[in-house]
């Protein structure tokens, strides 16, 4: 499958799983620190998965982004995840309980889109 048309299909699975998170209620987003993410609009062969630290958090909280905080299933390869999409599209973080989660993901992104 073409990357774009990857990107279109999770995209508009995870759109169909739920509204954002207004941030006035910015302090259930608290859940997220500690998992494991990476920005899937980028080259996943280029990006690394992360820890949800303090400071992303804080980006997270931000009236830049809306986070839906309702657990999905619809990722590439399976694993349950979290979004965080900053508003003018130019980032969408998928979010994961675990780091070998977030890698099994980044990974099937990777070899789907060669």
């Amino acid at each position: 499958m073409h990357r774009t048309a990857l990107k279109t299909v999770v995209l508009v699975l995870i759109a169909a799983t739920g509204a954002s998170v207004p941030s006035e209620a910015a302090d259930t987003i608290d859940i997220l620190k500690g998992q494991y993410t990476f920005n899937w609009l980028t080259e996943p062969s280029k990006t690394k998965c992360a820890e949800v630290t303090d400071e992303l958090l804080a980006t997270f909280k931000s009236d830049a982004y809306n986070c839906n905080l309702e657990v999905a299933t619809n990722s590439a390869s399976g694993e349950p995840l979290r979004t965080c999409a900053q508003k003018n599209g130019a980032a969408e973080y998928l979010i994961f309980a675990s780091m070998k989660s977030c890698e099994l993901e980044r990974e099937t992104q990777d070899s789907n889109a060669e």
